[in-house]
């Protein structure tokens, strides 16, 4: 199994632009303003497409498209600041290992109909090669956000569970009640709407610093407790878990190579990857807004 590559092909807003931020001198002092920033390649009459109208009008037109490029962006930008505090670097071979899987997985893809030349000019209006190092760039920084991932949930204590889900309040109770009574938990499986991947039904120890109420029952939680029902925001299900096993936190990393091949056999859960998102964002004061109103009425205009 592969480590799973998310994000493959999204639009490269902010690497379209030209320039950046610059800071200005005033009579009046120092004074931060913003220059002009225009799109690379889109003008009307020597004017540039301001870059600020565009992503306005983008989010405006695909909001739920640029929430998700949003938190895409933030979410690489919180791993590389953790991996420099972890001091975490990916191994090229690994880079190199991932990236060739990738392509032999277009290529298969694509089969007789169509090569990586024709696809990437259909695709990006560039051949393979001149689109490959972004590729490449995005499966590397894939790889450094679950390493890093799963370097925090090794520092601060991993659990092992029965995760039995539901789409019926109801039925999520009677579990809670039959496992507080005694009942043997692998008898739920095959009432369970997704058994755990490991052989015996059970899930990979993940984080115990899972969101909201699991994440609190968590923390000072024993082999055998019963967590839920509970729901997660957003979701629809129920959900009631089984500690199965406790993994207190480790003094010191071990190999880079060994988290990758732990990733690979088991990948990143969501609620995992949900929970790190949620602590990152506290760590580094992280906001998400991006407001469909904030690009000028002129989207055209000279560089100033």
């Amino acid at each position: 199994m592969t480590l799973r590559f998310v994000g493959v092909g999204i639009l490269l807003i902010f690497g379209a632009c030209q320039g950046g931020p610059t800071l200005r001198q005033t009579q009046s002092g120092a004074q931060r303003t913003q220059r002009n920033e225009s799109v690379a390649g889109v003008a009307v009459d020597g004017a540039g497409l301001n870059l600020r109208a565009y992503v306005a009008q983008m989010n405006f037109v695909f909001p739920d498209e640029s929430a998700e490029l949003t938190r895409s962006m933030v979410r690489t930008e919180m791993a590389r600041l953790e991996a420099e505090r972890l001091a975490v670097v990916i191994p090229k071979d690994r880079v190199d290992r991932a990236f060739q899987s990738f392509e032999n997985g277009l290529i298969a893809q694509l089969g007789s109909s169509s090569t990586p030349d024709e696809w990437a000019m259909a695709r990006h209006d560039a051949l393979w090669r001149e689109v490959m190092p972004l590729y490449r760039m995005h499966l590397a920084q894939n790889l450094r956000y679950q390493v890093v991932l799963r370097a925090d949930a090794r520092l601060t204590g991993r659990v092992g569970m029965f995760w039995f889900i539901t789409g019926e309040l109801q039925e999520a109770q009677r579990w809670a009640s039959s496992l507080e009574a005694g009942r043997d938990p692998k008898s739920l499986l095959q009432e369970s709407l997704i058994p755990g991947p490991n052989p015996d039904g059970s899930y990979p120890p993940v984080s115990r610093e899972l969101p909201g109420e699991a994440g609190e029952r968590l923390q000072n939680a024993g082999v055998g407790q019963i967590i839920g029902p509970i729901q997660f925001e957003g979701d629809r299900s129920w959900r009631v878990g089984v500690v199965t096993a406790i993994f207190p936190p480790e003094a010191e990393l071990p190999p880079i190579a060994i988290l990758l091949d732990e990733l690979e056999n088991q990948p990143v859960d969501a609620l995992e990857a949900r929970a790190w998102f949620e602590k990152m964002s506290r760590r580094y004061t992280v906001s998400t807004s991006l407001s469909s109103f904030s690009g000028p009425t002129q989207a055209f205009d000279f560089s100033r």
